[in-house]
């Protein structure tokens, strides 16, 4: 990811954004697996099938992208290979979980024009209303934050998050029996444990809860700006701050491209425990969303159960050591929650929600 360059404020806010390496206090916005924060929002279209304003058609959808990788990864690497035995250089596109889920959406809606803004997450907020309307594909299952939009059937299963830290201050974090750690106590004790995240981020009831009941003796340094996934991820590493909040399997990205090897590291939250998270898409809360929200949900029964959307999940959420525990609960899920009318419910336990235990169930 790009940088831009950061600086810290001290917040009792509980989200996480992306970064222009200046950290400011922003609005939180609850964005499913993927929370990350938009800079100020290009008007060009990274991937534009219609040009201009959506706000000029209603048969136009503007998605948002951030710099969130494994949810979104907007940098093309340059790759050098040997063809017919004479060294090239060839562009390589990498598309993350949020790209192919909205590339096969794009597909299905082919009665829509599309086009794509890169946006970070501090910037969303303000951004719903301006395109009529904007969607973005990685959002949480959850009821909504605000007025400015709204949330489609579940789409995702992520497993929960835990805390990434280094591995010098890991040793310095109790941890239960099975190898857990309780957020709460390590909340209670700020000056020995310092939070950093992304500006707008956030994570589901469980832990926002747990963020909100600590505020008033939370300082978390944020970060907002262009490079928001890489970037709070170098902040931690430079001692910035000892830990974010995340997903596993947004570390396991980072050490597969050889960044932070052998030195940061995944610890599990005891509070979230045996719970999962629902993803959505979010769309503008205006007709025109509601409208894109209405055939997007129409085509999602069948995306979820598609090769191609099996094969996305298994490239970047299924946990290498936890491939059975994923696939299992994930079966599960998908028989009775992707793409159905599922209630907007805050907390998934996989201990307390039996396979057609669906209330809403068709």
């Amino acid at each position: 990811m790009r940088f831009v360059a950061a600086t810290v404020v001290v917040i009792m806010a509980y989200a996480q954004v992306s970064f222009s390496e200046s950290l400011s206090e922003t609005p939180s916005v609850k964005l499913a697996a993927n929370n990350t924060t938009p800079t100020e929002a290009p008007r060009e279209a990274l991937n534009s099938v219609a040009r201009g304003s959506a706000s000029s058609s209603t048969n136009t959808i503007t998605w948002v992208k951030n710099d969130a990788p494994p949810f979104y990864i907007i940098d093309e690497q340059i790759i050098d290979k040997q063809i017919n035995g004479k060294q090239v250089r060839e562009k390589q596109c990498h598309r993350g979980f949020g790209d192919q889920l909205q590339d096969t959406i794009e597909r299905k809606l082919n009665n829509y024009r599309h086009q794509t803004i890169k946006v970070p997450l501090s910037r969303l907020e303000a951004t719903w209303s301006q395109y009529t309307p904007l969607c973005f594909a990685t959002m949480i299952h959850e009821p909504p934050v605000n007025n400015e939009y709204i949330v489609s059937r579940p789409n995702a299963l992520y497993l929960p998050h835990g805390i990434i830290t280094r591995k010098d201050h890991a040793d310095r974090i109790p941890r239960n029996e099975d190898g857990t750690l309780s957020l709460t106590a390590l909340l209670s004790n700020p000056g020995n444990h310092r939070m950093g995240q992304i500006a707008g981020r956030t994570y589901g009831e469980t832990i926002d809860t747990i963020l909100a009941a600590h505020s008033d003796n939370l300082s978390i340094s944020e970060r907002a700006g262009s490079t928001e996934t890489a970037g709070i991820l170098q902040m931690l590493s430079k001692h910035r701050f000892d830990f974010i909040i995340e997903y596993e399997f947004v570390l396991n990205h980072h050490i597969d491209q050889g960044d932070f090897v052998n030195e940061l590291v995944f610890i599990p939250i005891a509070e979230t425990r045996g719970q999962y998270v629902l993803g959505a898409i979010g769309c503008s809360a205006s007709d025109s969303g509601r409208q894109a929200i209405n055939a997007i949900n129409s085509v999602l029964p069948e995306l979820v159960t598609s090769r191609e959307y099996r094969r996305a999940v298994a490239d970047w959420l299924v946990p290498a050591e936890d491939e059975v525990f994923y696939w299992q609960n994930f079966d599960n899920v998908q028989t009775h929650q992707l793409g159905k009318d599922t209630p907007l419910l805050k907390i998934h336990d996989m201990t307390t929600e039996p396979a057609g235990n669906n209330p809403h169930q068709p």
